[in-house]
């Protein structure tokens, strides 16, 4: 029947959109093992007791755990990651859904992501303007 046809290329549309996101969130991230040389620490279980504490977003994919590389910079955890993951949360705990929400274009940063403008002086206010907002919204 055609309803029951709409319904599956819904579906299969969801889906499509679903997998280049996770393309992209992919592209994006660092393994655990990657994290773990990257701050000095000494296993990836280190890694993913940040992960447990609420210290740093990863999503487990397959066999592997990916943090979005947006939370490093300078060879160490961003120094305002907490701030940064408390706004995220109000709008979702999905890594996945965090990362979009911070690498995503946005008119109101001239086409620039959150992710980019944040390392920009002089236009990290605007950034946590905009990150203020979220749960509320968009």
């Amino acid at each position: 029947d055609h309803e029951g046809g709409l319904r599956q290329v819904a579906s299969q549309l969801n889906e499509a959109r679903l997998g280049a996101v996770l393309v992209e969130f992919r592209a994006g991230s660092l393994t655990a093992d990657a994290v773990r040389q990257l701050l000095g620490l000494g296993s990836r279980q280190a890694v993913h007791q940040l992960r447990q504490r609420g210290r740093l977003l990863g999503r487990t994919l397959g066999n592997t755990t990916l943090f979005p590389a947006w939370q490093f910079t300078g060879g160490a955890l961003r120094p305002e990651l907490p701030a940064l993951l408390e706004r995220l949360r109000r709008f979702s705990s999905d890594a996945v859904a965090a990362d979009r929400v911070m690498r995503l274009p946005r008119p109101e940063l001239d086409g620039r992501s959150l992710a980019e403008v944040l390392d920009e002086p002089g236009s990290a206010d605007v950034a946590w303007a905009v990150l203020d907002r979220l749960g509320g919204g968009f």
